[in-house]
Order: C-alpha cells, then structure tokens, then sequence
C-alpha cells in the first residue's frame, strides 16, 4: 500500500499532487535511493504504482501538478484562497454538483 493525497470516499476519487522534476531540490544525481535511482525518479514510480492500481479497482484518480497554482522564487505555493478555488473547481468539474 502506498499513500495518496487526498481520498474522498463519497465520490471515490483520488487526488496526487505533483511537484516537477526542477521542484524537488534534494533529487541530485549522485544521490540514489536504496533502490537505485534518484528520489524524483522514485516518486514517479510510486505515482504510476498508485495510479494503475487505483484506476484497476474502479477509484477516479486525478493527478494535480503544483505548477497549475502560482509559486514564489522557491517554488512554494503563494496561496490566494478565490483563484485556488476556481483551479480546484476546474480540475473536480466531473465530481461537483
């Protein structure tokens, strides 16, 4: 079992949040998991094994890169409440009433 994002079990959907490659500053290629490859690398693998698993038993599953909100210099989500809202309505536009 690998952990999701966020569950919600009344619309049986899935959401991943996703960062880029260039977002995760501690993925540098001398650096290997103990399964060898480099931590983004890993993370995607854990991201498809989610994915076709959830999807194989039926689960909606929807993948929301961090990239789709705005960011600062750091690549740290600046949060602005109204405009968020609207990018997660378009993303769950199947699921609300």
């Amino acid at each position: 079992e690998l952990p999701v994002d966020a569950y919600y079990e009344i619309h049986n959907l899935v959401i991943e949040f996703l960062k880029s490659d260039e977002a995760i500053p501690f993925d540098r290629p001398s650096h290997k998991t103990i399964s060898g490859v480099t931590r983004s690398k890993q993370r995607a693998i854990y991201t498809e094994r989610k994915k076709n698993g959830l999807i194989a038993k039926g689960v909606n599953f929807i993948e929301i890169e961090y990239a789709s909100f705005d960011n600062n210099e750091e690549g740290m989500l600046v949060r602005e409440k109204e405009k968020d809202q609207n990018i997660m309505r378009d993303f769950l536009k199947n699921y609300l009433k």
